[in-house]
């Protein structure tokens, strides 16, 4: 049986400008996609959820957003990935989620990247096992920095030829 595509996990923070979804980084993922790639969107688990009929909470709403951009540039996103706040600190519940998520897909733990811009995020990530590629000028000792998303996804292209 032929193992799935790694996904490569990507911080929502860098598809959006003003708390709003970036179309310009919205198309940069989508032409990820077209090229075969599986991806899963990382945010922190909001304090609140209120999905209620009347009252949607904005992070469900902006997760919405996205899938549909996506669904109408002909794409699909493999998901949203929440993660509670306390995984950030916490070395070992970061090590499960990473496993569970490397398991999901049927690889290892060195195959699932996160491409990101928070430091604690990035940091606890990669403390536990997994591949970083930070998109910001001044990465951590640990993380591979990149100026935008663009030339992160060029070498998770360049990685995987």
């Amino acid at each position: 049986m032929k193992r799935s595509s790694a996904p490569v996990l990507v911080e929502r923070t860098l598809l959006l400008a003003d708390n709003q979804p970036d179309s310009g980084a919205v198309e940069e993922l989508v032409g990820f996609l077209r090229d075969g790639h599986r991806l899963l969107l990382v945010a922190p688990r909001p304090k609140r959820w209120r999905p209620t009929r009347k009252a949607v909470d904005r992070d469900l709403a902006l997760q919405q957003q996205l899938h549909q951009l996506f669904t109408r540039a002909g794409t699909e996103l493999d998901g949203v990935l929440y993660l509670a706040a306390g995984l950030f600190s916490r070395r070992s519940a970061m090590a499960r989620e990473l496993n569970g998520i490397a398991r999901r897909y049927d690889r290892n733990v060195d195959d699932v990247t996160l491409i990101g811009c928070n430091s604690s995020l990035l940091d606890a990530y990669a403390k536990a096992g997994g591949p970083t590629l930070a998109v910001d000028p001044d990465p951590t000792a640990e993380t591979r920095g990149f100026r935008s998303l663009s030339a992160a996804l060029g070498a998770i292209d360049a990685h995987q030829a």
